[in-house]
């Protein structure tokens, strides 16, 4: 039986919303090292002033980086999305 956590968050116009697989924190370099929580984290907020599109980008770009070419066991899959304005 697996128990989930429950919450919500208000999302304003200008707020990001940055979704991943755990291909993502779980990417290899060469050395078995994965590239992390932390690591992801930091290069979202690096470039969180970039629009959806080079924002993941930039962030697959750090992980190829640092994965180094290291072959990948697990899908990478980011979506990022911007709330532009509210509908009311």
């Amino acid at each position: 039986r697996a128990e989930f956590a429950q919450a919500s968050v208000v999302i304003e116009p200008g707020d990001t919303l940055f979704v991943y697989t755990d291909g993502v924190t779980e990417a290899m370099n060469g050395a078995d090292e994965v590239f992390g929580m932390a690591r992801t984290a930091a290069e979202v907020r690096r470039v969180a002033d970039r629009d959806c599109e080079q924002l993941i980008a930039d962030v697959r770009a750090a992980l190829e980086q640092y994965a180094g070419g290291a072959p990948q066991s697990d899908d990478i899959t980011m979506l990022a999305f911007r709330l532009l304005a509210t509908v009311r």
